[in-house]
């Protein structure tokens, strides 16, 4: 039986690549349970537009489910992909 995690704190790897999506999304899945969830981008080096669509959706399903999201120190590299990619408002960084 899965219970709720009251906080959770979900850590981007160096390289968010479509190679490990799959394992991405089961990180966002199991994370989706939690009442706050904390996103650490901090070491991200480089992200490609798949997980950026994965963490996109994860994010926008997350606030329609109430639950608190907050970021910790994107790094410069994330930063930049969500930027050219025009996502600063659908995310929320």
């Amino acid at each position: 039986m899965n219970e709720a995690v009251e906080n959770l704190v979900v850590v981007g790897e160096p390289l968010l690549t479509i190679s490990g999506s799959r394992d991405w999304h089961q990180r966002l899945n199991i994370a989706g349970g939690s009442a706050t969830i904390v996103l650490d981008m901090s070491g991200v080096e480089k992200i490609d537009t798949a997980c950026l669509q994965l963490l996109t959706a994860f994010v926008l399903k997350a606030r329609a489910s109430e639950v608190t999201l907050s970021w910790y120190e994107p790094s410069e590299h994330f930063l930049a992909a969500v930027n050219c990619l025009n996502l600063n408002a659908a995310l929320g960084v």
